[in-house]
């Protein structure tokens, strides 16, 4: 398990501030490892490192349906899910450019309807799923399997920020801003547009 790991052993991540890196080092955290993070780029070169053995521990970003062949050689040890302190947490958020946001609100409003309406569409219409599938090269259930694994529909709802808090204190203690704002600040920062329907 990730508990059994040690202090001369490496866990991957992409790059610096990615999910990878932040999911990696609360899970470090969470179970008291002392092991070493490492970034390893995209999902197929951290595959490689794995399977030639330059990683002890790799990160996969779409519920496995990239091990490919591999598939039999790899072993799960830990999920995003087991991850108490990001449960209801935002961990993603769309920016935009504020002067553009206030000359085209309009645009990005629709733009936000249209994207909320395609998320409704791939838990609705089975053609999504089995186009999924497809670009995946995976059966339905496999598709099926994985987008409830990695995308729960209510992970994607569109909102205020959740948590924006233990955002702040994680960007702080993993050392990507070098003081904490307050969440006045913070709030600053943020123009809610659209909200998804209950």
């Amino acid at each position: 398990s990730f508990k059994d790991l040690k202090e001369n052993n490496t866990v991957a991540y992409s790059t610096a501030g990615s999910s990878s890196n932040i999911e990696g080092l609360a899970m470090l955290q969470q179970t008291g490892v002392k092991a070493r993070m490492v970034a390893t780029g995209g999902d197929t070169a951290t595959m490689t490192q794995i399977l030639s053995g330059q990683i002890d521990v790799g990160y996969n970003t779409d519920g496995g349906l990239g091990f490919g062949p591999a598939r039999d050689q790899v072993r799960i040890i830990a999920s995003g899910e087991e991850l108490v302190a990001f449960r209801n947490l935002t961990i993603r958020s769309l920016v935009a450019n504020s002067d553009d946001l206030a000359k085209r609100r309009d645009v990005y409003l629709r733009y936000l309807q249209a994207y909320q309406q395609t998320v409704d569409w791939m838990y609705q219409d089975a053609t999504a799923l089995q186009w999924y599938a497809d670009a995946k090269h995976v059966s339905v259930e496999e598709a099926h399997r994985v987008r409830d694994l990695i995308y729960p529909k209510d992970a994607l709802r569109l909102g205020p920020i959740a948590q924006p808090e233990l955002s702040i204190a994680q960007a702080v203690e993993f050392k990507r801003i070098d003081a904490p704002v307050t969440l006045e600040q913070f709030a600053k920062f943020q123009d809610i547009l659209f909200t998804t329907p209950k």
